[in-house]
Formats: C-alpha cells, sequence, structure tokens
C-alpha cells in the first residue's frame, strides 16, 4: 500500500508522518462541493493542474482550530449514521406503510427516533 503525499507545491509532507512538534501530519482530500473545490484549486494555485480522486492537502496547510473541528464533525457524523441504522432496524420501517397509516407516517417516524433514545448510549460517557 503506497503512502498519499500532499499536493501544495514545495510541500514533501505524506500521510503518517510525525512532525518535529510531535503532532501527525493528516492529510484531507479535496472538497466535493463546488464552491469549496474551487476555493482549495486556487489556494493549492499550480498551473495547468488537474486535481483526481487521490488529490490531498495536508493538516499544515489548515489552521489548527479547523483541523479541530473537522475532526469534531466527522466523529459525530459517524454516530449520526449509526444512529440513524438503529432508526431504520424497527420492522415498521422496513416494509411498506399501509395507504390508511400514511398520514401518520411522520407520527411513526418520530416514535421511532423517540425510542432509539432509550436504547443505551452509542458513545460511553
Amino acid at each position: 500500500m503506497g503512502r498519499d503525499y500532499c499536493t501544495v507545491f514545495g510541500c514533501h509532507n505524506f500521510s503518517g508522518r510525525i512532525e518535529k512538534f510531535g503532532h501527525k501530519v493528516t492529510l484531507h482530500k479535496l472538497p466535493k462541493e463546488q464552491y469549496a473545490r474551487r476555493a482549495w484549486i486556487r489556494a493549492i494555485s499550480r498551473k495547468n493542474w488537474i486535481p483526481s480522486n487521490y488529490t490531498r492537502v495536508c493538516s499544515d496547510h489548515f489552521i489548527s482550530a479547523e483541523v479541530e473541528m473537522t475532526r469534531r464533525i466527522a466523529s459525530a457524523r459517524i454516530h449520526v449514521e449509526r444512529k440513524m441504522e438503529q432508526i431504520k432496524n424497527f420492522r415498521i420501517l422496513q416494509g411498506v406503510i399501509p395507504l390508511a397509516l400514511s398520514k401518520f407516517d411522520d407520527h411513526v417516524f418520530f416514535v421511532c427516533t423517540a425510542l432509539t433514545n432509550l436504547l443505551p448510549p452509542l458513545v460511553a460517557e
């Protein structure tokens, strides 16, 4: 398995590298959302360059608060996805809801989400 490298001109960081201050370099994919993606490409400022799916930018090119915020968002997203999976596991949501009950589908979903709050927490406190 090869290493991922930072695409910023003059930067020689790669995944897993430990900086002199003891923090591990992390590599980040370009955003999929076009407005943010164009901003990243402008900031990289390489002439005649087209990014690929493998393009990465290392954490040294971000403010540490931005990197920490990204980590927290990613962590929360994982837990939200796991919670959504718990909601989908309710048998009533796995099949077709009868037409007679369709006007109550919001209420059914609300009750299922409320019941997941009674399950053990996904994250240990």
